[in-house]
């Protein structure tokens, strides 16, 4: 999608959600939904609604009044996609859900929750290689925020890296390798070589 239209796309939404008090309930949904699905920050609809909780601060959200419908945009679109070392700051979930729930932390970079499956376990404190939204991975998947274990997932741990937090990692250098907690190979967790 060129970067143009996307951007005229996002701000046509940021400004109807920013300026528009005649939308419907529905009408406010649809557009919410169409941001989180267009946006490529990790943050997706906490853009427009969270500005005050973002990391980085971005300049422009200045007191209560938030971010302009502009500054959202720029936001959004200054999103690099990476994958960088992260350390496990919490995990939950198990055996009663179905997944784990991790919350990890870097500098610089927006709170992220990963969802994974129960072959693979990460301890509080550990430091993984987090794929983060937008990265092309060496099979050719593309990582996006989503659903699929139940929980919103911003991203993909590819596995324990020695690296310090907050380093870069190019994704291409994971290889098909982990702790799994079974006897099969847990499809998405992958570690770095040493």
């Amino acid at each position: 999608m060129a970067i143009a239209y996307l951007r005229k796309a996002l701000l046509r939404i940021a400004r109807a959600l920013s300026d528009d008090e005649s939308l419907d309930e529905d009408e406010c949904d649809a557009l919410v939904e169409e941001w989180a699905n267009l946006c490529p920050h990790p943050s997706g609809t906490d853009i427009l609604f969270y500005p005050e909780k973002l990391s980085p601060r971005p300049s422009g959200a200045i007191g209560s009044d938030g971010m302009s419908p502009d500054d959202m945009v720029d936001f959004a679109l200054a999103w690099e996609p990476q994958t960088l070392a992260m350390k496990v700051v919490e995990r939950s979930g198990g055996a009663s859900v179905g997944y784990y729930l991790y919350n990890l932390d870097a500098p610089g970079i927006p709170k992220t929750q990963v969802a994974t499956s129960l072959d693979t376990l990460y301890e509080v404190g550990t430091v993984v290689v987090v794929a983060l939204k937008g990265v092309r991975l060496a099979d050719g998947t593309v990582v996006e925020t989503c659903f699929d274990l139940g929980p919103l997932s911003c991203g993909r741990i590819l596995g324990i890296t020695a690296v310090p937090v907050g380093t870069r990692v190019p994704a291409s250098t994971a290889e098909n390798s982990a702790e799994p907690r079974g006897e099969r190979e847990p499809p998405m967790t992958r570690v770095l070589k040493s």
